[in-house]
């Protein structure tokens, strides 16, 4: 593949891994406006949990103490956090699969390939897909308090 080929897989690459990681955080925002949601701060009182002791390993005693309505909160809750986790590990992959692009890429102008500007141009291209992401979670922000 030619040098022009070998960009394009790059470039490809670390859009792999900016997006997934993007939609992981949408996932993750997601949740936490529907936890925020279903919580009535109204109704949680102290004394409700004075006398309680709560064990988390058991799940029986958790279910005893958990409304219908917030079972189905906590799957919903559950869900989410499944496919944020999942987004992540693609990002993941596709970062790795980016680092391994932009080698060879490096590789097509010189042959030995210097470690430290190998690790320098990660470093801004890492850089770069976070500061996209960011960029993109300023402007839903902004939106959300519209």
């Amino acid at each position: 593949m030619g040098v022009f080929g070998t960009t394009m897989v790059c470039i490809a690459e670390w859009l792999l891994f900016v997006f997934p990681l993007y939609q992981a955080y949408l996932e993750l925002d997601e949740q936490r406006d529907l936890l925020l949601s279903s919580i009535d701060f109204n109704e949680i009182r102290n004394h409700d949990f004075d006398n309680r002791k709560i064990h988390l390993r058991d799940l029986n005693q958790l279910k005893t103490l958990l409304t219908d309505e917030q079972k189905a909160a906590l799957k919903a809750f559950n869900s989410l956090r499944n496919k944020a986790v999942a987004w992540f590990f693609v990002a993941l992959a596709g970062y790795i699969k980016a680092c391994s692009s932009t080698y060879e890429v490096m590789e097509h102008f010189s042959h030995h390939v210097n470690t430290r500007v190998f690790i320098l141009v990660i470093v801004i291209l890492t850089g770069l897909g976070l500061a996209f992401i960011l960029s993109r979670v300023l402007t839903n922000e902004k939106v959300k308090a519209i």
